[in-house]
């Protein structure tokens, strides 16, 4: 009795280690297609980052009222690679080095989405903030 339970946990176990090396090997040979090696702020109406590379996206809902004015102000830096930035599909922003500015905007939904794309940049920030008109 004691060696069929011996057999079953040693069994078990094998079968355990064996998923683990096969599901590591798997996310392995995928690569690192999605890379973020930074910091991240997301708040309520403000959204920052800074990384050393970003090859990935993030998004983020803004709580903001319906048909309220907003100025929108935007700063988004990269040494090398490609940064954009999209909010509501109203307003799009693409940058390969620096690009800032602002815009007053009014939003139908409740949530608006900030999204930020990076395609292989490097050693950069990105900050979108919503400010009450």
């Amino acid at each position: 009795m004691k060696d069929i339970m011996y057999y079953t946990m040693v069994i078990i176990i094998f079968l355990v280690v064996i998923i683990g090396f096969a599901t590591l090997a798997i996310k392995i040979a995928k690569g690192p297609k999605k890379l973020f090696l930074g910091t991240k702020y997301l708040g309520v109406k403000k959204v920052s980052i800074s990384f050393k590379l970003f090859n990935t996206y993030i998004g983020r809902n803004f709580l903001v009222q319906r048909n309220q004015t907003y100025e929108v102000v935007y700063k988004l830096e990269t040494e090398q690679g490609k940064l954009s930035m999209s909010l509501d599909n109203q307003l799009f922003e693409e940058t390969r080095s620096c690009s800032e500015g602002s815009r007053l905007m009014t939003f139908n939904t409740g949530r608006p989405v900030v999204k930020l794309v990076g395609t292989d940049a490097k050693n950069g920030r990105a900050e979108v903030k919503l400010i009450k008109h």
